[in-house]
């Protein structure tokens, strides 16, 4: 942990039902009204997004191509997201497994990945081992942040073993399954020079040669074209990738270019509230930001499968 290195570890059972993890996700501007896609708000229980999106395919009689959305959310929980079809039909399935459809609009485009403001969440932490303590930390993370790892469900089971096999043969693959593996590849390099900056105890603030976006110090999502690091941050980053020389080289002819991503995860409207040995969190994180990742500075999880 990077916040509270050498302190009693605080434990809490996590996800213990589905309602104890509530994500709702939020979109800058409404739809247009109007276009060739069918938007659906769907509030899914204990389900994949995958799932519910083969759900839509197999109902309205299209391909994958067909469906939109804009993140994975957590199958264990309760998650409200919109999904875009390519159809002209007008109304929803009449029943889903596991899930409901909310509310209907049309739109002209494509729902893109992370193309949301932000994911409001509203998680219960249950019997939590000191809520005094867990509660200091929360402070500390409302401050100053928390390291921006990509969380444990971007590296499900065995997806970075299974991408690392893959990318040396770039055996032909479904788009959708070449676009995860180079994800949890890409993921995988910045968690590994993200902890090389905690390790040098300056993740949290800018050094020389860092490239800043909003302020905030970056890292790379391997791909093509020159890392924009210099001075003291290239040769941290060069270090941690060191390693994994081969990856590095394989996915700069993957077909990806370069990008970057905060060490910083910076979350919103960061409240909570105890209900006896519970404790109620709420906040916003954008897209791309894990739960998971702030719950690890802050405690030590027992998590429900």
């Amino acid at each position: 942990m990077a916040g509270a290195a050498g302190s009693q570890p605080i434990l809490a059972d996590f996800k213990t039902q589905p309602e104890d993890f509530v994500v709702n996700e939020v979109f800058a501007e409404p739809w247009s009204g109007a276009g060739e896609h069918l938007m659906l708000r769907i509030v899914k229980r204990d389900i994949t997004t995958a799932a519910v999106a083969r759900q839509l395919e197999a109902h309205y009689g299209v391909g994958g191509v067909a469906i939109g959305f804009a993140g994975q959310k957590d199958r264990r929980g309760v998650c409200t997201q919109w999904f875009s079809i390519h159809t002209v039909e007008d109304q929803p399935p009449a029943a889903l497994e596991k899930a409901q459809t909310l509310q209907i609009d049309r739109h002209r485009s494509k729902l893109r990945r992370g193309s949301h403001a932000c994911n409001q969440f509203d998680i219960r932490l249950r019997c939590v081992s000191d809520v005094q303590a867990l509660t200091a930390r929360l402070k500390q993370v409302a401050c100053g942040g928390a390291p921006n790892y990509f969380g444990e469900q971007r590296f499900g089971g065995d997806n970075l073993a299974r991408a690392s096999a893959w990318l040396g043969t770039r055996k032909r693959l479904s788009p959708f399954t070449r676009g995860l593996y180079l994800s949890t590849l890409r993921s995988f390099l910045f968690n590994e020079v993200l902890s090389a900056r905690i390790a040098a105890a300056n993740w949290a603030e800018a050094i020389d040669g860092d490239v800043c976006e909003n302020d905030v110090s970056t890292g790379p999502l391997w791909g093509r074209g020159r890392s924009a690091t210099a001075g003291a941050a290239l040769a941290i980053e060069r270090q941690a990738l060191e390693p994994h020389f081969q990856m590095c080289h394989d996915l700069e002819y993957a077909g990806v270019s370069q990008a970057r991503r905060a060490f910083k995860l910076q979350p919103g409207n960061l409240s909570w509230e105890s209900d006896g040995a519970d404790l109620i969190i709420r906040c916003d994180l954008v897209p791309g930001s894990y739960m998971t990742s702030l719950l690890r500075e802050t405690c030590s999880v027992r998590a429900a499968r």
